[in-house]
């Protein structure tokens, strides 16, 4: 009789808790959300703050040996994704940052030598590296985020939030990845899940080479704008625009990265990852009356499942110029 009576006050009592354990675990499932989001906004804070528009996103190595487990490259894709939610940044993709580093013989770690840091930034365009360090603190994890300028290589602003150890993030924490720092691991956005290779895309059918294209004007300026040359290689499509101020009078003219892009028929969109006049250093150029400039413009390749491509080009302080379906020649 005491027994059944000990196993309904037990069966009570578990009865009682278990909404309470649901809430319990919802609540430290808002405060991942919560503090992750939190320290995304410190840090866009800072690069509000410093001016830096174009970053990059490392993995976050453990404090004690320097390695990445499937935490620290789980985090570094929340930040990729919550900072391109936010809005005003350009996050460099993953791809991109892994070609750079396999052409210079870099790891992930060389690039917190101050002297490899700039010299990344001025191969890539990117204006800062976010990276950090996570420490087991036994019941929780501290987040310790670092903003690094490319221009001088040095740290130029910290971010830090502490994070609750409940089950999920112990269970992804004990995983072990297959790159640490040194490997050439970095994280970004809008990767495709797959590239093209040189031999699967030769060109674009109906992308209008070798003519005009628009005749954009304003109060800025006017001008002809033609496709004058396109090479496609590896994982990367070079594409050459000439631009011809029609103006009295010299204009400052370019290209703007920021409005130039590639739209696959999946919804895919590829970010410019360079935009350069040539025998420039800059996206814009003073052009003099009726004088004719190259601009240089690299975009990711494809995805070899696209079957059609639109190409957005924006001048500053103009209206983008479309150009729609244009198809893969394979």
């Amino acid at each position: 009789m005491v027994t059944q009576r000990v196993v309904r006050l037990v069966m009570v009592v578990v009865l009682m808790m278990s909404p309470i354990l649901v809430l319990a675990r919802d609540v430290w499932a808002d405060e991942l959300e919560q503090k992750t989001r939190e320290f995304v906004q410190q840090l866009a804070r800072r690069m509000t703050e410093q001016r830096r528009t174009t970053v990059a996103v490392l993995d976050f190595a453990k404090v004690e040996d320097d390695t990445v487990n499937a935490f620290g490259r789980l985090l570094a894709e929340e930040l990729v994704t919550k900072l391109t939610d936010i809005g005003g940044f350009q996050v460099v993709e993953r791809r991109f940052l892994n070609k750079i580093l396999q052409e210079q013989k870099w790891s992930l770690t060389d690039l917190v030598n101050p002297k490899t840091a700039v010299r990344f930034g001025e191969l890539s365009g990117v204006q800062a590296l976010i990276t950090g360090t996570l420490a087991d603190e036994g019941s929780y994890l501290r987040v310790n985020g670092r903003l690094i300028g490319t221009d001088t290589g040095y740290v130029i602003a910290s971010a830090a939030v502490t994070l609750f150890k409940d089950e999920r993030i112990t269970r992804v924490w004990a995983q072990v990845t297959s790159s640490a720092p040194g490997s050439g691991a970095a994280s970004g956005a809008g990767a495709p899940s797959s590239v093209a290779s040189v031999g699967a895309i030769r060109g674009f059918e109906g992308l209008p080479m070798g003519k005009v294209i628009a005749r954009p004007e304003n109060v800025t300026g006017s001008w002809e704008i033609d496709l004058a040359n396109m090479e496609v290689r590896n994982d990367e499509i070079e594409l050459r625009v000439g631009l011809t101020n029609m103006a009295s009078r010299a204009s400052e003219g370019g290209i703007s990265s920021e409005g130039t892009y590639l739209v696959d028929d999946q919804g895919q969109q590829y970010k410019a990852t360079k935009v350069l006049v040539i025998g420039g250093t800059r996206e814009t150029a003073w052009i003099p009356p009726s004088v004719r400039r190259v601009v240089k413009i690299l975009f990711p390749m494809p995805s070899p499942h696209a079957s059609s491509v639109t190409w957005v080009i924006t001048l500053p302080w103009h209206n983008p110029i479309v150009i729609r379906n244009s198809k893969p020649m394979r």
